[in-house]
C-alpha cells in the first residue's frame, strides 16, 4: 500500500505497538477502576447526598466491563492519539488520559451493538448480555458513553476553556456520528432496504460514520489538545476517518476469508456477516457483477440469518467468484492513500510521523 516508504520488520512493529498498549491499558484503570471507590464514584458525581453501594456499582459497571476490556483488542484508537500527539509535538503527559477515552467509547459501542444484533460472540468468548444479562450489558454499554465525559470536567490538566470546548464539540458530534451509521447498518440488515438499492457511496458514508467517526475523533481530539489550528484537526481527522473505513471493509474482508484455526484469533463464528444480514461492500460489488440467479441467492442466504455451513460457504464462493474481495481492497487502499496525501503535509517529519504510516499499514493490512 502507498502509505509506506521503508520496510520495517513486523516484529520491531508489533513490539512498538504492544508497549503503547501496555500504556494503554494503565490509563484504562486510571479513567475506569476495575473496583468503584467512594473517592472514584464522588470524582464522577460529586459527595453523595445519602450514600453509595460502592460494591454494587462494581458488580454492574466495573466487573462488566473489565471482562471485556481484558479479552483483548487492539487498542489501534488510542495508540492513534498517542502517534498524533506524538508527530504534533503535543504534550505526553497532558494529553494521556484523553487516550481512554475512545477507547471506552468504541467498547460501549460494541457491547451495545452486540446486543443490537443478537450476537453470542465476541472476541473469542460469550457476548457481555449473554453472560451478565441484557439489562446489565445496556447500563454498562452506556456507561461509557458518559464516563469519559469526567475528564473535561476533573482532569482539566491546565487545558485552557476554549481547547476543552472544541474537545468536547468533537465528542459530541461524533456520538451523533456513530449512531447515524449503527441506524444505517441496523436497518440494511433488517431487510428494511433492498441490498442491491445501496450504493458503495452510501455504505463508504455508513461506514465513516459508524466505524471511521471513532478513529476521527481520536485523531482529532489529539489534534486539538497538542494545539492545533482548525486545518490540520480537520485534515488528520480526514485522514483517520479513512483509516477507519478501511479498517471496516478489510475486516468485512476478513470475515469470509477467514477459516479453520485462524478463526479462534478472528474472535467471530464463521460468516458471520453473512448470519447476520450484513450488507458489506463485498456484497455491493457482488450485486453489481453476478448473474441475476446469483444475485438473488446471496440477497436469499443474507435475509434468511442462517449459521447452516452449506448455504454460509454457497454465499462465500459467490462473493470471491466475482472479484469482490480484490476490488473492495483496492477501494479502501486508494482511500487511505489520498488521504494520507494531504495528512502528510500538515505533519512536520519525525518518527512519529514515520511510525503513524507503519502502523496504518499495520491495520489495514492485517490478517486478523
Amino acid at each position: 500500500m502507498g502509505v509506506v516508504v521503508r520496510p520495517v520488520p513486523r516484529h520491531d512493529l508489533e513490539s512498538f505497538l504492544e508497549s503503547r498498549k501496555e500504556i494503554i491499558e494503565l490509563i484504562l484503570e486510571k479513567a475506569l477502576p476495575r473496583a468503584m471507590t467512594e473517592d472514584y464514584v464522588n470524582m464522577l458525581s460529586g459527595k453523595p447526598a445519602y450514600g453509595y453501594d460502592t460494591e454494587s456499582l462494581t458488580m454492574g459497571i466495573s466487573r462488566p466491563v473489565w471482562d471485556f476490556l481484558s479479552r483483548g483488542g487492539k487498542r489501534w484508537r488510542p495508540i492513534l492519539f498517542t502517534l498524533i500527539v506524538d508527530a504534533l509535538g503535543g504534550d505526553r503527559d497532558r494529553t494521556r488520559d484523553y487516550a481512554a477515552l475512545v477507547e471506552l467509547v468504541h467498547n460501549g459501542t460494541i457491547i451495545i451493538d452486540d446486543i443490537e444484533d443478537g450476537s453470542e460472540m465476541r472476541r473469542g468468548k460469550e457476548s457481555l448480555h449473554t453472560l451478565f444479562g441484557v439489562d446489565t450489558a445496556i447500563n454498562a454499554g452506556n456507561a461509557l458513553y458518559f464516563i469519559p465525559l469526567a475528564l473535561f470536567v476533573n482532569n482539566k490538566a491546565g487545558f485552557s476553556d476554549d481547547v476543552l470546548v472544541r474537545a468536547y464539540n468533537i465528542y459530541s458530534t461524533e456520538m451523533i456520528n456513530v449512531h447515524l451509521g449503527q441506524a444505517l447498518d441496523i436497518s440494511w440488515h433488517r431487510g428494511e432496504r433492498s441490498a442491491d438499492a445501496i450504493s458503495e457511496e452510501q455504505y463508504i458514508q455508513m461506514c465513516a460514520y459508524k466505524t471511521g467517526t471513532l478513529a476521527r475523533m481520536s485523531a482529532k481530539l489529539a489534534a486539538v489538545l497538542s494545539g492545533a489550528d482548525d486545518k490540520t484537526v480537520n485534515v488528520l481527522g480526514r485522514f483517520a476517518e479513512s483509516v477507519g473505513v478501511a479498517f471496516q471493509i478489510q475486516d468485512d474482508i476478513l470475515d469470509i476469508v477467514t477459516k479453520g484455526e485462524d478463526r479462534e484469533r478472528f474472535g467471530k463464528p464463521y460468516g458471520n456477516d453473512i448470519t447476520e444480514g450484513k450488507i458489506t461492500l463485498l456484497v455491493i460489488k457482488t450485486l453489481q457483477r453476478a448473474p441475476p440467479e446469483e444475485a438473488q441467492t446471496l440477497l436469499d442466504t443474507l435475509s434468511q440469518h442462517t449459521r447452516e455451513k452449506e448455504k454460509l460457504d454457497a454465499a462465500i464462493d459467490i462473493i470471491e467468484r466475482h472479484g469482490a474481495i480484490e476490488s473492495a481492497k483496492e477501494i479502501a487502499d486508494a482511500l487511505v492513500i489520498s488521504s494520507w496525501e494531504e495528512a502528510r503535509k500538515v505533519l512536520p517529519a519525525c518518527e512519529a510521523k514515520d511510525m503513524l504510516k507503519l502502523f496504518v499499514h499495520y491495520l489495514v493490512e492485517r490478517k486478523e
